[in-house]
């Protein structure tokens, strides 16, 4: 049975709508930052300002981004990678081609029905909500799927829960 000052804490926790675990070092929610994601958010490249829909997804470990004319290439001695990401110009409506040009940070090698895949990892500065976030995107081509991008476990750390009842709970409000 709950002491009475548990059972005070639980009534005033209850009172307030507080719901969850809650963790010393949790950051309190901003306006722009949601408490809890949705499954699916639309977040924006960033400094290009280009907006995408991703699916965030727990069973996933490495995020992975919907790349085209991949290229690897060398520079300056390392491994780099040209590729184009589809986005939709505001303005007209009509799909066009992003191009970049990153470091190769690892390669991912993963299993697929086709055998044994390997797949280029670079740095991508993206905005959820109010905040940029420099994360690790597997580059694939993603254009048979419904999100162009996937954020996995090793970016939801840094984003918090997810509820699956929830979608779009926060607008990208980030400036170039």
């Amino acid at each position: 049975m709950p002491s009475p000052c548990s059972r005070l804490l639980i009534a005033c926790l209850l009172a307030s709508g507080a719901t969850g675990v809650f963790a010393a070092d949790t950051p309190a929610p901003t306006s722009a930052q949601p408490t809890t994601w949705g499954w699916v958010e639309t977040l924006k490249l960033m400094p290009e300002d280009a907006a995408l829909k991703a699916k965030l997804d727990t069973g996933a470990q490495t995020s992975t981004m919907d790349a085209r004319n991949i290229t690897r290439i060398k520079k300056n001695g390392e491994r780099w990678v040209q590729y184009d990401v589809m986005v939709t110009d505001p303005t007209t409506g009509k799909e066009v081609r992003l191009p970049f040009e990153r470091r190769v940070e690892r390669v991912l090698k993963f299993k697929t029905a086709a055998g044994l895949e390997r797949s280029p990892v670079v740095l991508m500065d993206v905005c959820l909500g109010g905040k940029v976030y420099r994360e690790q995107f597997s580059l694939r081509d993603r254009q048979t799927l419904d999100y162009p991008v996937l954020l996995g476990r090793r970016t939801l750390e840094h984003l918090g829960p997810v509820d699956a009842s929830k979608t779009q709970t926060a607008t990208p409000t980030c400036k170039p």
